[in-house]
């Protein structure tokens, strides 16, 4: 299960990496999942893309047994009702593995309130924690992506047009100006019955 899973590419590598026999992506836009749809089709992967809500995803019960959610969870309004979704919907055994940020209180960037530890998210849930660490070189490099991004805004322009261009200008601006205060985590936790 990829949750918010946009294109779909990082759920189709991990499901042709796994040789998993089935693939579920669930995006709130329908934009993207028609392209998920596209994607998997290409790469040739059994794959469910469909268009939802990572605290409600329609599945059943102990239905999947691996679930990522990559740079997603910190856009969600109910972070712990996401939490308990996949908890609900993993195997016994099963895990669950995604990468955020933490940072304290709301983000207007974001539109969402965030977390500064999800540990206790995870363990609120049911999940013992199985790895939980700070990715301190990450930080780095996407602080570098931004200012490339705003060193090439001309370009960019170009490339993708003024509205599309001054978004993700607008975007590096503000992550710029968050990064001292936020950090990018790997968590991985299993689901224990």
């Amino acid at each position: 299960l990829d949750i918010g899973c946009g294109h779909g590419l990082p759920g189709i590598y991990m499901a042709k990496r796994l040789k998993a026999d089935r693939l579920i992506g669930i995006d709130i836009s329908p934009a993207s999942i028609e392209l998920a749809r596209k994607h998997a089709l290409s790469d040739k992967v059994q794959a469910d893309f469909r268009v939802g809500d990572g605290t409600s995803t329609g599945l059943a019960d102990e239905s999947v047994t691996t679930a990522i959610c990559l740079d997603v969870i910190l856009y969600m309004q109910d972070k712990a009702a996401t939490i308990k979704e996949v908890y609900r919907v993993l195997e016994p055994t099963g895990l669950v593995a995604f990468t955020t940020w933490e940072q304290q209180g709301y983000n207007a960037r974001l539109g969402a309130e965030q977390s500064d530890d999800y540990r206790s998210l995870l363990e609120d849930a049911g999940f013992v924690v199985q790895e939980y660490g700070v990715a301190d070189e990450s930080n780095k490099l996407q602080c570098q992506v931004f200012n490339e991004i705003l060193a090439r805004e001309d370009d960019l322009r170009a490339e993708i047009g003024y509205k599309p261009a001054l978004m993700l200008v607008d975007m590096a601006k503000s992550a710029l100006e968050e990064s001292t205060r936020r950090r990018y985590i790997l968590a991985i936790a299993q689901k224990i019955e």
